[in-house]
This record gives structure tokens, sequence and C-alpha cells, in this order.
């Protein structure tokens, strides 16, 4: 059984490092993390289908994927397209929004510095020190850049495009996002809503957390495994 994670565009992975950890401490699985690297902009699919043919072993057999924020978008879409070979357990969806719905508010790729830096503080999490450093704010928004450039070039999945367990994880101060089930559509497998201390990078603050519900996911596989080898 494996975990596969799917950070933002240009994402710091250590706390993904972090979680790994807690996920060989809890599980005794190693996590396989993907981090787009910001260097080039590249769609969804072409992303997740280089990642399927490079590193096929990651997606062989049961798996668990979890995506933050524009992750949470390729994590649906991973588990949409997936080799045959792959066996889809659960996803788990960190303060991602669906594209339709965010359509008004959300930046485009395309916008000004000055509009991207604005959105960035309406969504909070970043260092005052670093929106106000040139070198370390052009980064950024290189990044965020990227991170827009996979969500446009994608759609939301269609209504009952999985059959899978999908669960949405959510900062406590992200309340006009909790007001709505996004996710529970693509679905007919169980849907379910968690909310986590923090705002839109509660993940990380709460790997010990995070681990442990990817723990438990492992051990009702494990003892579903077990129930049918015994029959």
């Amino acid at each position: 059984m494996k975990l596969v994670c799917f950070a933002h565009a240009g994402a710091l992975i250590d706390p993904f490092r972090d979680l790994d950890r807690c996920c060989k401490t809890c599980t005794g699985q190693r996590s396989f993390i993907c981090a787009i690297d910001g260097k080039e902009q590249i769609d969804a699919d072409s992303y997740l289908n280089v990642l399927f043919q490079k590193y096929p072993e990651a997606f062989c057999g049961p798996v668990i994927f979890a995506g933050h924020s524009a992750g949470g978008h390729l994590a649906l879409r991973a588990a949409a397209l997936a080799p045959t070979e792959t066996i889809v357990l659960t996803v788990l969806v960190s303060s991602s929004v669906s594209l339709e719905f965010d359509q008004g508010t959300r930046p485009s790729a395309n916008d000004s510095d000055a509009k991207l830096v604005a959105f960035l503080k309406r969504l909070g999490g970043t260092p005052t020190e670093i929106l106000q450093d040139a070198k370390a704010c052009s980064f950024l928004l290189s990044t965020l850049r990227h991170d827009l450039t996979i969500m446009e070039s994608g759609k939301d999945l269609a209504p009952e495009t999985l059959s899978v367990p999908v669960f949405e994880l959510w900062g406590s101060n992200e309340p006009e996002r909790l007001a709505a089930p996004y996710w529970a559509a693509v679905t007919s497998g169980t849907h379910r809503q968690i909310s986590y201390d923090g705002g839109h990078f509660h993940l990380y603050d709460h790997l010990e957390e995070f681990a442990a519900l990817i723990d438990s996911f492992f051990e009702t596989h494990k003892k579903i495994r077990e129930m049918l080898h015994h029959e």
C-alpha cells in the first residue's frame, strides 16, 4: 500500500517530508511525494501522464491519493486517470475548491503581480516579509502562476466519476469554504468533511493527525484484505 501526495506547485516539500516520516512511524509505509518545481508550466493531465510513465512502481497496487490546494485537483484527477493496475483506496483533498465555484474569485495565471499579491493576502498564511522582499515575492508569484495553470488546464470531474471515499480537509479559518461540500458529487462512495485548526495551510500544522487518518485507511484496507483471504 502506498500514499501518493501532491503538493501545490513550487511548494516547499519539507512539510511533506515530515508527513513521510509521520506515515512511516504510523503505518510503516513510505509516501511518494510529487512536487511541481515551478520551472515550466504544464497542464494537469500531461503532468500526471509523465508521473504514471516515469514512476510506475508508485501507482501499482493499493494507493491513497492526497493533495493540498492545486494538488487536490491533481489527486482527484490521478484517481480518475490512474493506470488499470492502480487500486485507489481513498482520496484526501486539502483546501481545494471546485474550479467552477472558484472561477469568479480565483485569479488567472495571466493577472498582474499586484492582483496576485492581493489574492495571497486574502488567502492568508504568507509572511509579510516574503511579500515585501522583491526576489522572494517574484519566486512566489512564479510558483503561484504554475498553480493557477494547473487549475485552469482542467475541468471539474463529472458526477460519480469516482467510486472511492473522498475526504475534504479544511482549515477552521476557511468558513466560506466549509459552507458547502465541494467534492461530494464526484464520487458515488463515501464523502466526509474534516476541519483542522488554522487557515489555508492548516495541513502543515497537523501532520501527525493527518498521518493518523491515513493510518486508519490502511488499517481498514488491511482488515478487509485479511477477511477476504480467510473466506
